[in-house]
């Protein structure tokens, strides 16, 4: 049982995070991409159950406490009337200078992306449609894997991330990889019961 509930108190936060991150992101400007079928032009803001499904699966990779670290940041953002991710998608352009220095960063970044390299080359196919792991062009390919997650890390709190630090360490000690955590989690809300199925289909 105590599992179930811890379980549920961590849905219940995400859920309150996603909430936040929706308010922010609906309002950016988002890049637009071309319907294969109508030839017509979306953005990103016009998918919003796929925001929810890849931001869960990121979310829930995390701890209960960096979870709650990060809604602070969220709540504290929306009360200043702050967009986090408009200050992100200004990073990843580089339309802004950084403003967050911590020495976290760079030790986070480091480990997830080896995770990502590593879960790239044991998962080709599953990957061949998703970012870049660094570097990117303009366009399609307009942020790498790692220009996104630095330009997301810049925007949390000293806080938050050192509690996702903490996070990171935890699953190196345990042999595991966030990446996998958080793909595994994707796949099934996806239809598929493991990382392997999604692969080979």
């Amino acid at each position: 049982m105590g599992g179930k509930v811890k379980m549920e108190q961590k849905s219940g936060i995400i859920q309150q995070i996603l909430e936040g991150e929706w308010a922010m992101f609906s309002t950016v400007n988002g890049r637009a991409i071309v319907d294969p079928l109508t030839k017509g032009s979306l953005s990103c803001q016009d998918f919003p159950d796929e925001f929810r499904v890849h931001r869960t699966a990121k979310l829930m990779a995390w701890s209960e406490q960096t979870l709650t670290c990060y809604l602070a940041d969220i709540t504290g953002a929306l009360d200043a009337g702050k967009n986090l991710m408009t200050h992100k998608y200004a990073r990843m352009d580089n339309l802004i200078p950084c403003e967050n220095h911590s020495p976290h960063i760079d030790k986070i970044a480091v480990t997830l992306l080896e995770w990502q390299r590593e879960f790239m080359e044991q998962y080709p196919r599953l990957m061949s449609g998703g970012r870049t792991l660094s570097g990117g062009k303009p366009g399609m390919d307009w942020a790498s894997f790692e220009t996104y997650m630095r330009a997301e890390l810049e925007t949390y709190s000293e806080k938050t991330l050192l509690s996702l630090l903490n996070d990171t360490e935890t699953f190196k000690k345990k042999g595991k990889s966030m990446s996998e955590e958080i793909y595994l989690h994707l796949v099934r809300a996806k239809g598929y019961h493991s990382l392997e199925e999604a692969e080979n289909k």
